[in-house]
This record gives C-alpha cells, sequence and structure tokens, in this order.
C-alpha cells in the first residue's frame, strides 16, 4: 500500500510509486525477492552468462494483465511483476 500525502490545502492524495526504470527501460531486477535468478532460476547466481543476458533483455508492460497482474478475467496472468521479456532489436540493424 502507498502511503496517502497531504498537499498544501490538507487534502489527502494518493502518491504512486515509480517503476524501476533503467536508461529509460523498465526492467525487473535480474535476482527476484528470494534471490533467484529469473535467467536460470539459480539462488544467488554470479553467472557472466545470465548478467549479460539480462543487460539485453527488452521488457514492456504485459499485454494481458496491462501490469496490474490480474487478466481482465480475474485469472492471475503469468507475468513477471507485470512485465513481460520481448525480443532485442537485432545489433546493428539496418532498415
Amino acid at each position: 500500500m502507498v502511503p496517502a500525502e497531504a498537499d498544501a490545502s490538507g487534502v489527502l492524495e494518493e502518491s504512486t510509486m515509480p517503476a524501476q526504470v533503467i536508461a529509460g527501460e523498465l526492467k525487473p531486477s535480474r535476482l527476484n525477492f528470494a534471490q533467484v535468478c529469473i535467467q536460470c532460476g539459480d539462488r544467488w547466481c554470479h553467472s557472466p552468462e545470465c548478467i549479460a543476458q539480462h543487460q539485453r533483455s527488452r521488457w514492456v508492460v504485459c499485454p494481458d494483465c496491462f501490469g496490474e497482474l490480474y487478466r481482465p478475467s480475474g485469472d492471475p496472468c503469468g507475468c513477471l511483476y507485470g512485465l513481460v521479456e520481448t525480443y532485442p532489436a537485432a545489433a546493428g540493424r539496418q532498415s
């Protein structure tokens, strides 16, 4: 729950928590709250491959739940904290 803040008139307004933004992109942490790597599934992973893969990864707001973690039907979504990984653009690709 996000705490409410009072404005100058004393009216309480709900605060919003900013999303984690890395270089202008939304991206979850590589290690979840239990310190399990979202790339390989190992706890306390320090693999250079996982680190590099996560740095290259691109994430977008989940199109199934719109970042709310539950689909419009009320069923839980399988996304990661409201985000899904998408394919990165090919490096050096010419249009």
